[in-house]
Formats: structure tokens, C-alpha cells, sequence
């Protein structure tokens, strides 16, 4: 929480590791803030006031044990302004992607999004406040509940809602990717397919989304299915309303959002939102309320093929990695 005429700073940054060869294409990881309450605010313009540095930092060291070269890529950006404006309140988000030879291979969001206040100062009119005893005419504001995430992307990989690393070396098939344990108000499906013809591995196809008594599919290219009419989202202009989907398309990436629940609270409406995002290839985040995170299963099939954490532990059964994730 700030005040109107404070300076304040943000600093993101993301890390990435990768095995290459001397002649596969180039390695490039970039890193941005962006103002999400108003996409079409470019915080980089010396119209709004904000100071932006960004550099990346790379050290390549061979691997004799692959026969390969490690790449270690390392992004920062820092965003400053000397004196903040009401304006400025509002939602950001910092946002990382990576990059071969210039073709965007994957955007990552996972929990790097904060919210920041701007107060007017002391002795200021601020907005009048109204008597929570008395019923109110006036336009209930909607606020947003915070949200946890969870990722799955390449051959694949799976960030899960607590922040644990997976390899999964599952089969051609379709898996539960996140669903509502208790009350089965939403299910997200990740269709499995191999990665390509020489590359080893399998990569997500499609998404589809069950939610509000209706399904949504996300394809590869931005394409979406809905009731077997498709929508190219990468020419969409603003917001649109697909069923009981919200879709936009913001910047290279794919936004799907579904009101799962809505709360009022003397003047306030609390939203449960449930969000996608897909990146058009093989990547996709899945947020949803935090509270639920832990009634939340994922990435989970009738396979019994081993799941490989980080950490090197090996489960034979997917029931402990959904109890687990």
C-alpha cells in the first residue's frame, strides 16, 4: 500500500537452465512488467513516468557427462517511478518467455502478480465510504480473491499449486491436469502427444476446460473450440464471451477466465475466478482461488508409470502425486 506522491520500485526476475548443442538454434530468455488492469498501458513509455532496466545475463559451460553445453540464463527487470498517481493502482504481473531464434516458445506466469494500492494523501477527499448498516443503491465493487498456480509445459514438466518440480513421463492420452476434488466445479484435461517426430518426450496438444455446465478446448496456433466452432483468439480485439468463458488474447498468450463463485460483503463482491493460460504451444498456467488449491488434484491418469520429482523421489502410483499436488 502506497500513497499518491511516494516513489516505489519493482524488481522481477527469472532463471533458466537448458542443454544445447553447438548447432541448435538460439537460447533466448526475456523478462517484462506489464500493467495488467490496462494491457494497452506500455510501461516502458515516458508518458506514465516509470524508469525501466532490464538485462540478461548468460554463461554457457560444456557438459562432458551429455556431451552437450549447459546454457545458465539469467533475466532482471526493474520498474521505478519517482512519484506515484492514483492511476497507478492496479494489478501487475511479471512475465517471463523464452525465446529460439526469435519464435516464442513458452510465456511463464506462475505467482509473480501483485496487486498495488495507491491511497490519497492525508487530509485528501477520498471516496466516500458507505454505511454498512443501511442496504446501498450504488454499484458493488468487484474484488478479486488471491490465487495460487500451477504450471505443465515441454516434454512435460509440471510446476505444481505448492511450488513443487515434476518430470512425467507419462503415455499418448488424455490426463486430468487440475479438478475440483469437493464440489467438481471445474476440470481441466490436457491431451498428451509426442513432442515430434526425432524429439523424445510428450508435449500438451490441447486444453479443455469443463466448468459452469459448459466445455471449452483449447488447440495449438490460439485456436479455440467451443461447441465445435472455432475461434482464431489471436485476432480478437478486446474481451470476448464465449459460452460461460471469458477469452482474451494478451500479447502472445491465450486467457481463458470463468466465474466459479460469487460472495457479497456489505458493498463488495468477492470473486472466485478460475484461469488459463495457454500459450499456444505446448505451455500452459492454471490459477485458481488459493483457499482451494488444496482440495485441488492434477496431472493424474489410471497410468502407474513413475512421476520423478526434482528431488529425485519416485512415486509408482499417481494417487500419491494427486494427493500430493
Amino acid at each position: 500500500t502506497m500513497t499518491v506522491g511516494d516513489s516505489v520500485e519493482f524488481k522481477c526476475s527469472a532463471y533458466d537452465i537448458a542443454d544445447h548443442l553447438p548447432n541448435w538454434p538460439k537460447h533466448d530468455l526475456t523478462i517484462e512488467i506489464i500493467f495488467e488492469s490496462d494491457l494497452t498501458r506500455d510501461l516502458t513509455s515516458t508518458e506514465h513516468g516509470w524508469w525501466i532496466d532490464s538485462f540478461v545475463r548468460s554463461k554457457a559451460r560444456p557438459s562432458f557427462k551429455t556431451g552437450r553445453i549447459d546454457i545458465h540464463e539469467t533475466a532482471e527487470v526493474t520498474a521505478f517511478k519517482q512519484r506515484l498517481e492514483k492511476s497507478d493502482e492496479g494489478w501487475y504481473r511479471c512475465r517471463a518467455c523464452i525465446y529460439e531464434d526469435t519464435e516464442l516458445q513458452a510465456c511463464d506466469y506462475n505467482n509473480a502478480k501483485f496487486y498495488l494500492q495507491v491511497n490519497n494523501p492525508r487530509g485528501a477527499p477520498d471516496d466516500p465510504v458507505p454505511d454498512k448498516t443501511k442496504p446501498s443503491n450504488v454499484n458493488r465493487t468487484a474484488l478479486e480473491t488471491s490465487r495460487s498456480s500451477c504450471q505443465v509445459f515441454g516434454d512435460p514438466h509440471i510446476i505444481s499449486f505448492d511450488g513443487m518440480s515434476y518430470n512425467f513421463p507419462g503415455t499418448s492420452c488424455d490426463y486430468v491436469m487440475a479438478l475440483d476434488r469437493t464440489a467438481g466445479s471445474f476440470f481441466v484435461y490436457g491431451r498428451m502427444r509426442p513432442c515430434g517426430k526425432i524429439a523424445q518426450g510428450l508435449c500438451l496438444e490441447s486444453i479443455t476446460l469443463y466448468a459452469k455446465g459448459d466445455a471449452i478446448e483449447l488447440q495449438r496456433g490460439w485456436i479455440l473450440n467451443h461447441k465445435g466452432q472455432k475461434v482464431e483468439t489471436a485476432k480478437l480485439k478486446e474481451p470476448t464471451k464465449v459460452g460461460e468463458f471469458e477469452v482474451s488474447f494478451e500479447g502472445t498468450t491465450l486467457v481463458v477466465r470463468v466465474l466459479l463463485k460469487e460472495s457479497v460483503l456489505y458493498d463488495l463482491r468477492m470473486q472466485d475466478w478460475l484461469l488459463l493460460h495457454w500459450d499456444g504451444l505446448t505451455a500452459v498456467t492454471i490459477e485458481v482461488l488459493k483457499p482451494l488449491r488444496h482440495k485441488v488434484c492434477a496431472a493424474t491418469t489410471t497410468s502407474t508409470r513413475p512421476t520423478t520429482t526434482t528431488s529425485g523421489a519416485r512415486s509408482t502410483t499417481t494417487r500419491w502425486f494427486c494427493r500430493r499436488v
